[in-house]
């Protein structure tokens, strides 16, 4: 049953060793292996991971051996992922792992599953996306393309100030400069860091 399951499902002894995962864990981590002769999973399947995911993951399996409790973590296989509408990126999965354990509490065995949440992802980052942009839109100066030149020129005193800053930034910068101080006067703000800053002395 578990070779037709439509989530990748492992077994795991009482060292951590890996003894036993099925074609859709071989096919979601794309370790190599699987097939009517799966070849054996050694401890190089973190390799399989994503880099800035492999900690993290690790940690989540170091855990559940230290303190014995079952373990829930999302993290990314590097295994290329494109879903109808050719929309790619790597695949997201959210693994779970639960130790069995004896009458004294040891660990004997391990039960886990891995389930492909990447079309679920996408549409979180794409839907956060939206949402940015559209909150984005009802500031002061409306939505400019990221990196794109503000078009204003500051003026406060002796100082004249052109300004090109990411989306986010830029839409924050102009609506506080919009707002101004009681007094009516409209300061320039301090610039981001990634700010180019053009400064005019009087002669």
């Amino acid at each position: 049953m578990a070779e037709l399951a439509p989530v990748g499902v492992f077994i795991g002894d009482a060292s951590g060793q890996i003894t036993f995962v099925n074609d859709a864990w071989f096919r979601l981590s794309s370790y190599p292996g699987g097939g009517p002769a799966h070849k054996p999973v050694d401890d190089d399947w973190l390799d399989y991971v994503l880099e800035e995911d492999q900690v993290k993951a690790s940690t989540a399996w170091a855990t559940m051996f230290a303190n014995k409790v079952p373990v829930s973590i999302e993290f990314r296989f590097k295994t290329p992922w494109k879903d109808k509408m050719g929309n790619t990126g790597v695949t997201w999965v959210i693994a779970s792992a639960y130790p069995e354990k004896d009458g004294d509490g040891n660990i004997q065995r391990i039960f886990g599953s891995v389930t492909d949440i990447s079309d679920q992802k996408f549409a979180e980052i794409l839907q956060t996306k939206r949402m940015e942009e559209a909150v984005i839109r009802k500031l002061p100066g409306g939505f400019r393309p990221a990196g794109e030149l503000s078009g204003a020129t500051k003026t406060n005193g002796s100082c004249v100030c052109s300004v090109v800053v990411p989306t986010c930034s830029e839409a924050v910068f102009d609506a506080a400069n919009w707002l101004g101080p009681p007094s009516g006067r409209k300061p320039v703000l301090a610039q981001p860091a990634n700010a180019t800053l053009h400064t005019h002395r009087p002669s």
